[in-house]
C-alpha cells in the first residue's frame, strides 16, 4: 500500500515551497531574458506607469530634436548664401574701383561691366535659393511662417527663422533693380536698359555699407544658429537624464538576479530530495504495521 501524498504532511509542504521556488526561480529567469525587471505591470505598477510616461516623452523629444536639427540645416544653408553675398559685394567693390581706372579702355570698362551685371544675377540666385522648397529669403508672397518649437513642454517656447527681404531694401533695390513684388530673377540682362551705372551707386562707399548690411545678417543669423543649438543641446541632455532615469526603474540587475536564479535552483533540488525522504520515511512507518 502506498500513502497518499495529500495525506503526508511533510510531502504537502515540500510541494507548496518547491511550488514557490518555481515561480520565483521562472520570474527570474523571465527577467534575466528580457533584460527588464518589469516585464509585467505585476511586478510593479506604479514603475510600469513611470517607465511608459518616459517612453512617451522621449519619442516626442526625439521628434522635437529633429526639428531643429532641420532648423539648424536650414540657417546653415542661408549663412552659407549670405557668404556669398559678401564676397560677390567684395568683388563687386573691386570692380568699381578698377574702373576708376583713367588708363583703362573702353574695352576694359565693357569687360569690368560685363562681369558686374553677371555678379548681379548671381545675387539674385542667391537671394531665390530654397532649402527644401522653403526660401531661403524672404520674397513677397511667402505666407508660411517658419516656426520652431524649442521645448517639448513648453508650446510657448519657440523661435521665428529670420527670412529678410532683400527686395525691400533700399540698396538692393538700387543694386538688383528689384521688381515689386519679387518673384524671380526678373529685371537683369545684358540688354543696355537693364545695366547700372556702379558710379551711380556711390562707388565703393556704396558697398562698403552693403557688406555691413548682409554683415548685420550674418550676425542675426548665427545668433538664431546659437540660440538652436542651445535648445538642441538641452533637449538631448533631457532626453539623455530620461533614459538614466527609465533605465534605474526598469533594467534587470543581472547580478543579483543570476544570484537569486542559482538560490531557487539549490532550494528546488533541497525540496526535491526532502519530497523523496519523506514519502520514504511514511512508507517505512507502514511496513512496521505490515500495510
Amino acid at each position: 500500500m502506498i500513502y497518499p501524498a495529500n495525506l503526508n504532511l511533510a510531502i504537502t509542504a515540500a510541494a507548496r515551497a518547491m511550488s514557490a521556488t518555481a515561480d520565483s526561480r521562472k520570474s527570474s529567469v523571465s527577467k534575466i531574458a528580457s533584460g527588464s525587471k518589469l516585464e509585467t505591470p505585476r511586478n510593479d505598477a506604479g514603475a510600469a506607469n513611470i517607465v511608459m510616461k518616459f517612453k512617451s516623452d522621449g519619442v516626442v523629444e526625439g521628434a522635437l530634436q529633429s526639428n531643429m536639427s532641420e532648423a539648424l540645416s536650414y540657417l546653415g544653408a542661408q549663412s552659407d548664401g549670405l557668404k556669398q553675398l559678401g564676397k560677390y559685394l567684395d568683388r563687386m567693390s573691386e570692380l568699381v574701383t578698377q574702373m576708376g581706372d583713367p588708363t583703362k579702355t573702353e574695352t576694359d570698362q565693357s569687360t569690368y561691366m560685363g562681369e558686374f551685371n553677371q555678379l548681379r544675377e548671381e545675387i539674385l540666385k542667391v537671394h531665390g535659393a530654397q532649402f527644401n522648397g522653403l526660401d531661403l529669403f524672404y520674397k513677397q508672397g511667402d505666407s508660411k511662417a517658419l516656426k520652431v518649437q524649442l521645448s517639448a513642454t513648453n508650446s510657448s517656447a519657440t523661435m521665428d527663422l529670420k527670412q529678410t527681404d532683400l527686395s525691400q531694401q533700399t540698396g538692393w533695390i538700387a543694386l538688383l533693380g528689384f521688381a515689386a513684388p519679387y518673384t524671380g530673377l526678373e529685371g537683369i540682362s545684358d540688354t543696355p536698359a537693364n545695366l547700372v551705372d556702379p558710379n551711380a551707386l556711390g562707388g565703393a562707399s556704396f558697398f562698403e555699407g552693403m557688406t555691413q548690411e548682409v554683415a548685420q545678417l550674418m550676425s542675426a543669423n548665427g545668433s538664431q544658429q546659437s540660440q538652436l543649438k542651445l535648445a538642441l543641446d538641452h533637449s538631448r541632455q533631457t532626453t539623455l537624464s530620461m533614459e538614466r532615469a527609465q533605465g534605474r526603474i526598469e533594467d534587470v540587475d543581472v547580478a543579483t538576479e543570476l544570484t537569486h536564479l542559482t538560490r531557487t535552483n539549490i532550494l528546488m533540488q533541497s525540496g526535491s530530495a526532502m519530497m523523496t525522504q519523506a514519502n520514504v520515511a511514511a512508507q517505512s512507518v507502514l511496513k512496521l504495521y505490515g500495510l
